[in-house]
């Protein structure tokens, strides 16, 4: 029977791990200095913008409690893509409360009623609509919504007490 010779081979040149470019950010490779000026100025546009698009418009429909404009707001699109954009938009005013900063805009002026916890739960509700709960998408993002307008409905009657949403406050 032969024998089996043990050979070393020479260590592989370790290789160069491509950049990770942000999705934020997709012009910030890894290891560069984030440009937040940029950043910042592009997501406060969207609060300026005289016009409103469909996650803008279904923010202020939530906003004000108005059920009809936002249920209608779903229709016809990616309900997970348009509670991703709100939740992003949403993100860009809490920051903006935390750091001090008052927003313009037809969207800010929606929210003015809405105090900084109150937009992160708002922000909470739609980020557990897109986790995979339930299989199927839909029956998340229209729960997310009937959680968003019931938390409305409690700002605006309740004289903006703040409570989290869930199953036993309802």
């Amino acid at each position: 029977m032969p024998r089996l010779r043990l050979v070393e081979k020479p260590a592989a040149a370790p290789q160069k791990a491509a950049p990770v470019i942000s999705p934020i950010q997709p012009e910030v490779a890894a290891g560069a200095a984030p440009k937040a000026s940029t950043m910042r100025n592009v997501n406060v546009e969207t609060f300026r913008s005289a016009t409103l698009d469909t996650s803008g418009a279904f923010l202020k429909a939530i906003a004000t409690g108005n059920d009809e404009a936002a249920f209608s707001a779903l229709r016809g699109t990616d309900g997970s893509k348009l509670v991703c954009d709100a939740a992003i938009k949403l993100d860009v005013l809490y920051r903006a409360r935390q750091e001090g900063r008052v927003l313009s805009g037809e969207l800010a002026a929606s929210f003015t009623a809405w105090n900084k916890e109150m937009v992160e739960e708002l922000i909470s509700i739609f980020t557990c609509a897109v986790d995979y709960t339930y299989t199927n998408r839909e029956t998340q993002v229209k729960l997310a919504l009937t959680k968003a307008l019931a938390l409305a409905k409690r700002i605006h009657t309740n004289n903006h007490s703040v409570g989290r949403v869930n199953e036993f406050s309802m």
